[in-house]
């Protein structure tokens, strides 16, 4: 039986640079005007709660969202490959400094406090002097934080008050008994790992040890999940499948935010979650409702048209005679941000993988387009209004050539996707240029 008002807590659990993952589903929760009464972190998980720990409304976590997206590796980890491992080698710390994080870090909240936070923050370290865990919810906010979030040989140790501290997630990768032992009543836990998921049997051994090391790290969290007392809902928001990326690369920054976007959004919306922390007062949250929402129903995106040149270069490539394929090659060669014609390289390519790899920057240039446009992951891109039917056509074409390639989760991700864009949406392949 849920609380008539709950204390709502946020629990950030450890992520490196699958951190994006936590964005998509603060977004599906702050839609579904859920706030938190209280924030905890952990790792990554330190910096994206202080950040919405700051104010927990739709403009905080675009500007998060637009911090992500402006990441690249070198910002936080300079040492290339080879650096790194001759790093392993050297007698210092750590193969990086931590000079790149704390900028990340002072870009959003330059010299801000625990006390300038507009709810209640917490992060957690582990201490490399006792190997125990230590909790900060006061004073300057950047050392914690950075303490919080040091990887174990890959960021140095952070000192604080003479102590030495690392990576909150050695210790504590999901901090829930923290929340329950301040008073939380409903924990919404965003956690990056699927922990139900059996991994792949490990084959070499550094995977080993990487793997016993994961179990020894998550086996805290699964006890705690186990010992929640009666009367207190915990809801662990669904994660998705890792990509194969390097655990120091930001590539994918964009595509988890919107998969945990829509992960977390079916999540909620199934068990009929939604209401208010901080007091219980739904009234009182019309300032973080989704953008443009109006009476008449969810926001609706329409994407400017592309402009006159493309269109008429596009149409006599496709009324040529000869090699079509060729002559939108040469459109997307003259317009690479063309949706229509990398939607209709897509539709005219040589074989499956190369079909698949247009439609995807046809949907990767799609979002761009859809966030210039004011769109922040909710709400409606019609098929009726002509400019957004080049988006759509890639988002379709990528379902499809997903599924043909065998990336069944990506096809089904996109096909989910689509019905949120546009529940009534038409055969794209009959309405479309394919």
């Amino acid at each position: 039986m849920r609380a008539a008002n709950p204390v709502t807590a946020f629990v950030l659990g450890g992520a490196g640079n699958m951190g994006a993952v936590h964005l998509g589903m603060l977004r599906a929760l702050l839609e579904r005007h859920i706030l938190p009464d209280l924030v905890l972190g952990c790792s990554a998980g330190a910096l994206n709660g202080a950040a919405i720990a700051s104010r927990p409304s739709l403009d905080t976590l675009a500007r998060l969202e637009d911090l992500w997206l402006d990441v690249a590796r070198p910002d936080v980890w300079p040492s290339g490959a080879l650096s790194s491992a001759v790093g392993l080698l050297r007698r210092r710390p750590a193969i990086n400094g931590n000079a790149g994080v704390r900028r990340v870090i002072d870009r959003f909240l330059p010299g801000a406090s625990f006390s300038d936070l507009d709810v209640p923050f917490a992060c957690v370290a582990t201490s490399l002097d006792t190997g125990g865990e230590r909790w900060f919810d006061r004073g300057l906010l950047a050392e914690p934080v950075l303490a919080s979030a040091a990887l174990p040989g890959l960021l140095p140790p952070v000192e604080i008050a003479g102590e030495a501290f690392i990576d909150g997630a050695t210790v504590c990768i999901v901090p829930l008994a923290k929340a329950l032992e301040l008073g939380a009543t409903r924990v919404f836990v965003l956690q990056v790992k699927d922990l139900d998921t059996t991994p792949r049997r490990p084959q070499r051994p550094l995977e080993a040890l990487l793997r016993a090391f994961a179990i020894s790290r998550n086996f805290r969290f699964v006890h705690e999940m186990a010992s929640v007392p009666a009367g207190v809902e915990v809801h662990v928001l669904p994660s998705v499948p890792w990509p194969r990326m390097r655990y120091d690369g930001f590539s994918r920054t964009a595509d988890l935010i919107e998969r945990a976007h829509a992960a977390a959004a079916a999540y909620l919306d199934r068990g009929g979650i939604g209401g208010a922390g901080r007091g219980g007062s739904v009234a009182a949250m019309s300032e973080y409702r989704p953008v443009n929402l109006s009476p008449s129903g969810p926001p609706e995106t329409v994407l400017d048209p592309e402009p006159d040149e493309s269109t008429r270069m596009l149409a006599g490539a496709l009324a040529s005679p000869g090699d079509r394929r060729s002559a939108v090659a040469a459109v997307v060669a003259r317009w690479p941000r063309s949706l229509a014609a990398w939607a209709e390289l897509g539709a005219h390519a040589r074989d499956d993988v190369e079909a698949y790899a247009c439609y995807r920057v046809g949907y990767h240039r799609g979002l761009d387009r859809l966030r210039q446009s004011g769109w922040r992951g909710s709400g409606l891109v019609r098929w009726r209004h002509p400019s957004n039917q080049a988006f759509l056509r890639a988002v379709d074409g990528l379902a499809r050539q997903a599924a043909a390639i065998g990336e069944d989760d990506e096809a089904e991700r996109c096909r989910q996707f689509l019905a949120q864009l546009d529940p009534d949406l038409p055969d794209v392949r009959e309405r479309g240029g394919a």
